[in-house]
């Protein structure tokens, strides 16, 4: 047990306080508590639905923009992919209406619509002897235009053989 002692005083002409003189202080002892208030639950109740309207106001953000980064990410690949099949073509077989009859990814389509290539062929001198070739991928999401991912990208001429 624990006890806090106090001294009594004296009136100064005793030598010293003997240990009779000496009582405990009552010090209140607080019992735990048995249950909660009906205020406690409330409140926690009001705490706990803010907490889950947040979480999930942000799950369905992150959702949304994770599924933005992959279409992004799958549409650059797309093109890089489209950039690479004409670069293996002949010279003389890039020509505009050739790129943009080519096919858009069965998982691009399904994702997009009215997804379309649109490409610009020209000759040019400088930097290179060759072609300069713009390609562009259009669509819709959601029933609005998706901002083009673009390529401009060089084909030399072929040398000539003597």
């Amino acid at each position: 047990m624990n006890f806090r002692f106090a001294a009594v005083r004296t009136t100064g002409k005793e030598e010293r306080a003997q240990p009779s003189e000496f009582r405990p202080l009552q010090v209140p002892r607080f019992r735990p508590r048995q249950g909660v208030t009906t205020l406690e639950v409330v409140v926690a109740t009001i705490l706990l639905a803010v907490a889950i309207s947040g979480l999930g106001t942000f799950s369905a953000s992150m959702h949304d923009g994770l599924q933005n980064r992959e279409l992004s990410a799958r549409i650059a690949w797309e093109v890089a992919n489209a950039r690479e099949q004409i670069g293996c073509w002949n010279f003389e077989e890039v020509r505009q209406a050739k790129i943009e009859a080519l096919p858009v990814s069965a998982a691009l389509a399904k994702r997009m619509e009215q997804t379309r290539w649109v490409a610009s062929v020209d000759p040019i001198l400088t930097p290179i002897d060759g072609l300069r070739v713009q390609l562009a991928l259009h669509g819709v999401l959601n029933q609005q235009p998706v901002v083009p991912r673009e390529l401009t990208f060089w084909i030399p001429r072929p040398e000539e053989e003597d």
